[in-house]
């Protein structure tokens, strides 16, 4: 049985481009540090934000909402791209199948141009994102918004998500009461 600890966010910035690397799950649990790493480097102005899932075997729900919001956060401010590339059969998939496929720029193993991944060779070193120690309620206030983009850019996503969100909030009203 796999660790969850083996599932990791690595991410780094230079030149203009942020790079994140995801090795096992692209899940909830990396979803606060891959949203902080994102919008920081937006502010930052890069003018490109690069998902690699080459190591990455399944995407969830929270990780593709919080994808989607730094895309369209990224076209609000009229200049940048995010890009996913080395997706596999499953997670190209996951991407269809929540109406996100048309959002954003994405490549397959076999279509992935050379250029963007000469760019990960460029960079000396990539760090650990603390993916795995986020809990409690900024977790799950990071899955709301996720969910929330998600419904909010394809309304055929309400009923696969309407119970989750009313269970998230239930959850984090519980939590802000105790």
């Amino acid at each position: 049985m796999k660790n969850l600890s083996d599932d990791k966010l690595f991410v780094a910035q230079q030149d203009g481009t942020a790079l994140a690397v995801v090795v096992g799950k692209g899940s909830f649990r990396m979803g606060t540090s891959l949203k902080q790493f994102g919008m920081q480097a937006i502010e930052s102005n890069c003018s490109r934000i690069i998902i690699n899932l080459a190591t990455c075997s399944t995407i969830d729900s929270t990780f593709m909402g919080i994808v989607a919001r730094l895309t369209t956060r990224i076209r609000q401010r009229g200049r940048g791209t995010l890009v996913l590339i080395n997706l596999n059969i499953h997670t190209r998939k996951q991407l269809q199948s929540l109406g996100l496929h048309d959002l954003l720029e994405h490549y397959s193993r076999e279509e992935t141009p050379g250029i963007l991944e000469v760019l990960f060779r460029g960079f000396d070193q990539l760090a650990q994102a603390d993916a795995n120690e986020e809990s409690g309620p900024k977790r799950t206030e990071t899955m709301i918004e996720a969910h929330q983009v998600l419904v909010d850019l394809d309304p055929a996503n309400i009923p696969k998500f309407r119970d989750v969100l009313a269970y998230l909030r239930d959850d984090l009203e519980r939590r802000s009461g105790e």
